[in-house]
């Protein structure tokens, strides 16, 4: 059931795991680059690339600690607590949003009336 802890916790939960895949793969698409660009240019092969990057580095090629502490720190907490700020915080302005909206609609319709408008000055 959805409540505002779980919406919070989902939220959370979800971004350091997605984190930690948007890591991998801005790693793995710099060393496709590379691999590209070698010898003038060549198509990338994926495999060869992840291979090779695993032999020369192991995992360190696509993740470290200090680069999934540097992204969550920075990314997760702020996109982990959007479900919660969406649902619990901006509902809390909502009515005032909403009568601002209708006062300006109202009040600039007035203003205008019909549509009939005359124009009061040349334009040049």
């Amino acid at each position: 059931k959805k409540s505002p802890g779980s919406l919070f916790w989902y939220g959370m939960g979800m971004n350091f795991v997605g984190n930690a895949v948007a890591i991998t793969q801005q790693a793995l698409w710099g060393r496709a680059l590379d691999y590209a660009a070698e010898n003038g240019g060549r198509n990338i092969k994926y495999s060869e690339v992840i291979r090779f990057s695993l032999k020369k580095e192991g995992m360190a090629a696509f993740i470290t600690v200090p680069k999934w502490f540097s992204r969550i720190l920075m990314n997760a907490p702020v996109q982990g607590s959007l479900p919660w700020f969406y649902n619990n915080v901006l509902p809390l302005g909502e009515g005032t949003v909403m009568r601002m909206a209708r006062w300006a609609t109202t009040s600039s319709s007035a203003d205008y009336g019909t549509g009939e408008h005359h124009q009061t000055r040349s334009i040049s």
